[in-house]
C-alpha cells in the first residue's frame, strides 16, 4: 500500500492521516478530517456497500462466537491504518478504563492484511497477567477477545508491511439489559446499533 503512488484525495478521510503518521508527504486538502468528509464517505455507495457486509458479518460471524442470537455492537467499525514507521495507534490500556463500555464486551479485531510484530495488536491472555505477545493472524481471520478487562496495545510499526485493521466491540443483548437494570440510565450512545432481527 505504501509503495503505491498517490493519486487523488481519498474516500476514507483517515487514509491521509496514516500516510503522514507514516512519514509521507500528502496534499493539505488531504489533512481535512473534519465532518464534510466524514459525510462525503458515508454518502459513497462504497461506503454502504461496506456497512451492510459489516452488518452481515456481525448477524453470521460473531454473534454466534458470542452465543447470541442479538448483539448490540459499535456502529461503525473503527478503521486503523499503520504504514511502516507509523507510531502506536493505540496505548495500553482496558476498555474498562473508559465511559461507554460495559462487563460483558466482547472486542473484534479483523486485519484485513497479514499481521504480525510490531504491525500487531499486543494484548495479553487474562487480565493483569502481564503475558504480552503480538496477535498474528492471516487473511480471513478475525480476533475475538476480553478487551474490557485484558490490556491490549500496538506499537510503532517498525516492520516494512502496512497494517489495516477494523475493530469494534459488541455486546449480547440479554447480557447487556442485565447490566443495565443495575444502572440508575441507560447510556446507549449513537455509535451503536442492535441487530435486526
Amino acid at each position: 500500500m505504501h509503495r503505491r503512488p498517490l493519486t487523488g484525495k481519498p474516500l476514507f478521510p483517515g487514509l491521509g492521516k496514516a500516510y503522514t503518521l507514516g512519514g509521507f508527504s500528502v496534499p493539505s486538502e488531504w489533512r481535512d478530517y473534519g465532518s464534510r468528509e466524514t459525510l462525503r464517505l458515508e454518502a459513497s455507495d462504497t461506503w454502504q456497500e461496506f456497512m451492510r457486509l459489516y452488518r452481515t458479518f456481525v448477524k453470521e460471524v460473531c454473534a454466534p462466537l458470542c452465543g447470541a442470537e442479538r448483539l448490540v455492537f459499535q456502529c461503525p467499525p473503527t478503521m486503523r491504518i499503520a504504514l511502516p514507521g507509523c507510531p502506536a495507534t493505540i496505548q495500553a490500556h482496558c476498555d474498562s478504563e473508559y465511559p461507554a463500555h460495559w462487563h460483558g464486551e466482547v472486542n473484534f479485531w479483523l486485519p484485513v492484511t497479514p499481521v504480525f510484530g510490531t504491525n500487531s495488536l499486543w494484548l495479553e491472555s487474562e487480565p493483569e497477567k502481564g503475558d504480552f505477545h503480538p496477535a498474528e493472524l492471516g487473511f480471513g481471520e478475525v480476533l475475538c477477545f476480553n478487551g474490557f478487562q485484558c490490556r491490549h496495545y500496538t506499537c510503532k510499526n517498525e516492520t516494512d508491511s502496512t497494517r489495516v485493521s477494523f475493530d469494534w466491540r459488541a455486546i449480547p443483548e440479554d447480557i447487556l439489559r442485565l447490566v443495565l437494570a443495575c444502572e440508575s440510565t441507560f447510556p446507549f450512545h449513537s455509535g451503536t446499533a442492535p441487530l435486526p432481527r
